[in-house]
């Protein structure tokens, strides 16, 4: 806005009938695998994303959750690469270990 006069400035728009009153909401501190199943679950376009005085501080996309699904599809792969490359030996009689 460098070309704004002050009545542009004075103008506003109300959207208040395209907000939703009640929108879905995580906690800023919950997982990603929470906020994933919400999106799946409920059919989400966008998660608010709130602190423990129910401000809001920030908004998660289905478009961020993909990316983020992305990466995190590309870490399994990884480690399991790591899980065949490493030899596991067991020390504690008894004890299963998940790669065993």
């Amino acid at each position: 806005g460098k070309n704004l006069t002050q009545e542009d400035m004075n103008k506003y728009i109300h959207i208040s009938h395209y907000l939703q009153i009640a929108p879905h909401i995580i906690l800023g501190h919950a997982s990603a695998e929470r906020a994933y199943e919400m999106f799946r679950c409920l059919g989400l376009r966008s998660l608010l994303v709130i602190d423990k005085k129910f401000r809001p501080i920030g908004i998660i996309t289905r478009h961020e959750l993909a990316l983020l699904e992305e990466l995190g599809e590309e870490e399994h792969i990884k480690d399991e690469q790591l899980a065949d490359s490493i030899v596991y030996t067991n020390l504690t009689p008894g004890f299963k270990s998940q790669f065993e």
